[in-house]
């Protein structure tokens, strides 16, 4: 685990917060009790909140949008009442009626919920299935 920076935020006993900039893959949790250890105590992490992870970034009390930051093409299933009708009834159809790509992920966005699905040998599956929009 690389620290790339860290900063000291509060200490009230017994609590010590801290930000922290590490390498992707560090485990937050295994810092904590590293700084409890150097501290001379036991300790271990009682709170944690990622605020930015790889490329994505929290800001302030903005949720993110997952419609937004996936990288997958998108299929609005609100317009096309067919469609919409097939994948809510949980009925098989092959990826020619949607005019897609058989090898390529997909969001197919709902009013309220939202999927993802892939074709694998012209057999729909869900890899992600009715996940509520906020």
């Amino acid at each position: 685990m690389q620290i790339l920076k860290i900063e000291f935020l509060n200490y009230a006993h017994p609590f010590v917060s801290f930000k922290a900039w590490v390498s992707e893959g560090a485990y937050i949790r295994s810092l904590g009790e590293l700084i409890a250890k150097k501290l001379g105590c036991v300790g271990s992490l009682s709170y944690l909140e990622r605020i930015s992870e790889g490329g994505l970034h929290y800001e302030g009390e903005k949720a993110l949008n997952p419609l937004e930051i996936l990288p997958f093409k998108k299929i609005d299933a609100r317009k096309d009442f067919a469609l919409r009708s097939l994948m809510q009834d949980g009925k098989k159809f092959s990826p020619k009626i949607l005019k897609i790509d058989e090898f390529a992920k997909y969001i197919v966005q709902f009013e309220d919920f939202f999927s993802i699905i892939s074709f694998q040998n012209q057999n729909l599956e869900y890899l992600a299935n009715r996940i509520p929009l906020c």
